[in-house]
């Protein structure tokens, strides 16, 4: 101690020793100043209103599960539930998963497995027990289902082979596992608690941050660069990064994850669907992925891992035990004491690979930070893709348990629908995390990604106007793409502009139809086919066409058409692009109603699909019932040629 105040005296020209020792010894006492337990208040009234909603919205989908009520329940419009018998083909304990279950009707996987995705929950009902499942994998050619039994203490032999049950829908998903944090936690004691108060009002942020320079390890633009630094400065505990389509936010991503393996640092990177994951590993080599498990099929996943561990050997004998006991009928062998070696190898197996691990990948629907907690996997960064696609109280459970938090997305792109009526009572369950972030946080914590890669200029003039205050521009190398650079487009041709509209206004065969809850155009439909062989003759490939059309009959009809050509809605078409985007409105009335079309969203994300064409099919006088439509109206006819879509169709192909 004496050599320490020496030491101190001699850098300090300080004479006065006690005057020292005493400030030292103060400094030694000094008390621990107690954790504020105080929940800002639009927090906690944020969590009332969340607990009611999620409640509701549970309960909706519990509904038909619960009451055992028909297919044709006027509240429900899920297809996937209008033949819902299957039968057991086979029941058997798997190493990874443990008990699982094969069920099969050829004609209900077949006709929904366009719905059925991994990890989609369902009860089975055999006799009068509903047992808690989620889907391992589908096979609708021969219409089978592979389930995973979620609850370990049910009774497996009640379930054999041919036996006839029925599938129902499930309340146990992602927002069920939602509910339960937050009705349970003490939040303050979670390593997040104070970038909640930050977000929430509970904490002042600063009004501007120090932000260090950087060696990145790749060709970075301006705003790149400035989001990555933000992502790296310690003392900021939120940074919400706004990637509009095409600006190269998983680029962004993967350098703030290489500078934080420099760091060695644990990060949790959440995403609402596999394939957002997936994206991001692409970035990476092998050597860069020792370190990484994600929760979800890919050769860097969990499951591989379990299967390469060094007592996989172990549970697997101990799983074919299980599985001879169950297929001799062996009423003499107690199966419990194997089936609880089983789960004590798997746990003890799971968290080695955990612990091992410096980066976690996993989806929102996953059900991990009770695993996590119990392998002390704390991450030092939370980083969120595609936050858009992951609603604000979702956000929570990660945001809360990671010391910091970098959300990535796109405030201005579609967020997750819900089935629930009350949601239009109350917008937080339509509300994505960063969209809310982007709101509400002060500017020091927000980045915009502002050069992008991807579209024509004149294509995403009106997106940036509307929703990016005139900051986002095309990038050189893309800002004046145009068909005829890819295909036998002439370059004078009408058709090589980068806009395209065939309007209906003054066409009286035009007008939509009501077919059952949705609608049609035919006329629009057959100015879309024509126009899209007009393409596939001149050299565009199919690959490379989309036809975006709000409407399931009118997707029903161009289908029957376009072979190979993907149709489908806007939603179907976030996250994706194509050289050339059609866009049919169908919508066409004289009372000027257009629907849940008015959602300028919509109309974004339909437009920055694109790359060097965007195609408008419809009445523009239809574009009329928002000033900003005026503008998206005016921005379309001003950016290349208006063909009348009616003399159009009468045009003998040249």
């Amino acid at each position: 101690m004496i050599s320490r105040v020496n030491y101190f005296l001699r850098f300090s020209n300080l004479k006065n020793y006690n005057f020292v020792i005493r400030n030292l010894s103060s400094k030694k006492k000094k008390l621990i100043k107690p954790k504020d337990t105080s929940i800002p208040a639009l927090f906690k009234q944020k969590l009332d209103s969340a607990k009611k909603l999620l409640k509701d919205e549970i309960d909706f989908v519990e509904k038909p599960s619960v009451k055992d009520i028909g297919d044709s329940s006027k509240e429900r419009n899920d297809e996937e539930f209008t033949n819902r018998k299957v039968k057991v083909s086979n029941a058997i304990f798997d190493s990874i998963h443990g008990k699982v279950v094969e069920v099969f009707n050829e004609e209900f996987i077949g006709k929904n497995n366009n719905k059925l995705k991994l990890g989609y929950p369902f009860v089975l009902k055999i006799y009068d027990f509903n047992i808690d499942t989620v889907v391992l994998k589908f096979d609708p050619v021969f219409g089978k289902l592979r389930l995973k039994i979620i609850d370990k203490n049910v009774d497996w032999n009640i379930i054999r082979k041919n036996e006839e049950c029925k599938l129902l829908p499930s309340n146990r998903n992602t927002l069920t596992n939602v509910l339960k944090f937050i009705s349970d936690t003490n939040f303050f004691t979670l390593p997040g608690w104070n970038t909640m108060k930050c977000i929430y009002g509970g904490e002042g942020v600063p009004v501007a941050y120090s932000d260090r320079g950087l060696k990145f390890t790749q060709s970075l633009n301006a705003s790149q660069q400035n989001a990555v630094k933000a992502s790296l400065n310690s003392k900021r505990n939120i940074v919400c990064i706004s990637g509009p389509p095409g600006t190269g936010k998983t680029q962004v991503i993967s350098e703030i994850i290489r500078q934080l393996q420099k760091k060695k640092k644990k990060i949790l990177i959440v995403g609402p669907r596999k394939d957002v994951l997936t994206n991001i590993l692409k970035y990476f080599d092998s050597s860069n992925l020792n370190g990484c498990c994600m929760f979800d099929e890919d050769k860097h996943s969990f499951d591989s891992k379990l299967k390469s561990h060094r007592k996989f050997d172990d549970l697997h004998l101990v799983s074919n035990v299980i599985n001879d006991i169950k297929n001799n009928n062996d009423a003499s062998t107690d199966m419990s004491k194997f089936f609880k070696i089983a789960q004590d190898l798997s746990i003890t197996m799971k968290l080695n690979i955990i612990r091992s691990s410096k980066i976690i990948y996993t989806t929102t629907g996953r059900n991990i930070m009770g695993l996590l907690a119990t392998a002390d996997f704390i991450p030092d960064v939370v980083l969120f893709d595609e936050a858009s696609q992951i609603l604000e109280p979702v956000s929570w459970r990660y945001l809360l348990n990671g010391q910091r938090s970098i959300v990535v997305g796109d405030p201005n792109q579609l967020t997750t629908s819900l089935n629930s009526e009350n949601k239009t009572d109350n917008p937080m369950l339509q509300t994505s995390i960063v969209e809310y972030l982007w709101k509400n946080l002060p500017t020091s914590c927000k980045v915009l990604l502002n050069c992008q890669y991807r579209t024509n200029e004149k294509i995403i003039k009106w997106s940036s106007k509307t929703f990016y205050n005139n900051e986002m521009y095309a990038d050189d190398s893309n800002k004046n793409i145009v068909l005829s650079d890819i295909s036998g487009i002439d370059k004078k041709s009408r058709f090589n502009h980068p806009v395209v509209v065939f309007d209906s206004k003054d066409c009286r065969k035009f007008y939509e139809s009501r077919l059952n809850t949705s609608y049609i155009n035919y006329n629009e439909a057959s100015v879309c086919v024509k126009y899209i062989k007009f393409l596939l003759k001149n050299g565009i490939k199919k690959r490379d066409i989309g036809v975006i059309t709000p409407y399931s009959a009118q997707r029903q009809e161009l289908e029957k058409h376009l072979e190979d050509v993907k149709v489908s809605t806007v939603d179907g078409f976030q996250g994706q692009e194509k050289e050339v985007i059609v866009f049919c409105f169908v919508r066409n009335n004289r009372y000027k109603e257009i629907g849940f079309l008015s959602n300028e969203k919509r109309m974004n994300v339909a437009l920055t699909r694109s790359r060097r064409q965007f195609v408008f099919i419809g009445n523009t006088d239809m574009l009329s019932c928002t000033e900003s439509f005026k503008e998206l109206r005016d921005c379309l006819v001003s950016a290349g040629p208006t063909i009348n879509a009616d003399k159009y169709l009468l045009e003998t192909e040249s």
